[in-house]
């Protein structure tokens, strides 16, 4: 009888002692801490061309990984009204630390001209957005050329003539057998007025070459604008400017 109470003691003490190291198990685990969400907190360059170009854009920011992912969406148009909202996964991601990664804009995913909030997401869902952060502008297009009676200033009209800071177009005068006359950069004017203006980008109309005197030899000429560095598409003048052998022009 008394080894019997002896061993129900023992087992019952044993119980007792894995119930308490089970409780502490049970009260001694914590959740692991959540891991902190990405932050964008810059794009560069801050705009880009939609059409002719391959451009690899720069994101800067924090908590980015190998598996982060990214979207661009359409939230305002350049002339300030709201956008459609268009989606589209970022492609080409290349992850170069948790500060950098790169992604890629080129003609194929045919974006539409306007400005571009930019979001960051992590394998945990966790996600961040900075807004009106890429700006994406069509080709330069040159709709008219008027030149003074003196042949001493050409202005060009049109649409998506570009400058970020103190990066201007460039503007080129080219006679008919391909030599470049004259080559400047130029700073336009009467620009759009763009949601964000820290980003230093302007899309304007109108461009003001000064041509020095004698410059313009007779003959057919074509002007050609390459917008700033950053989003350096083309546009050849489809109006031809014709100096004659008396200096009149049209």
């Amino acid at each position: 009888m008394r080894s019997s109470l002896v061993i129900a003691y023992v087992f019952s003490f044993a119980l007792l002692g894995s119930l308490g190291s089970l409780g502490s198990l049970l009260w001694g685990c914590t959740p692991a801490a959540p891991s902190p969400g990405p932050l964008v907190e810059s794009i560069q360059p801050p705009i880009v061309c939609d059409q002719q170009l391959t451009k690899m854009v720069r994101l800067g920011g924090e908590n980015l990984t190998r598996e982060t992912t990214g979207s661009l969406t359409l939230g305002t148009n350049l002339d300030g009204s709201p956008g459609s909202g268009a989606h589209q996964p970022l492609v080409g991601v290349q992850w170069m630390s948790p500060e950098l990664l790169f992604f890629r804009v080129d003609p194929t995913l045919a974006l539409a001209a306007g400005v571009y909030d930019v979001s960051a997401t992590n394998a945990d869902g966790q996600s961040h957005t900075a807004e009106q952060s890429l700006v994406v502008v069509d080709p330069p297009r040159i709709d008219s050329l008027a030149v003074t009676a003196a042949c001493d200033t050409i202005t060009i009209t049109g649409v998506s003539l570009v400058a970020v800071g103190e990066r201007f177009p460039t503007v080129a005068v080219i006679d008919a057998g391909g030599q470049t006359l004259l080559s400047q950069l130029v700073d336009p004017t009467s620009c759009l007025a763009l949601p964000r203006r820290d980003t230093g980008v302007r899309v304007c109309t109108t461009l003001t070459l000064p041509v020095p005197a004698g410059m313009l030899s007779a003959g057919e000429h074509m002007v050609q604008v390459t917008n700033a560095s950053d989003a350096p598409c083309q546009a050849m003048a489809p109006l031809v400017l014709i100096v004659d052998g008396a200096g009149s022009h049209s």
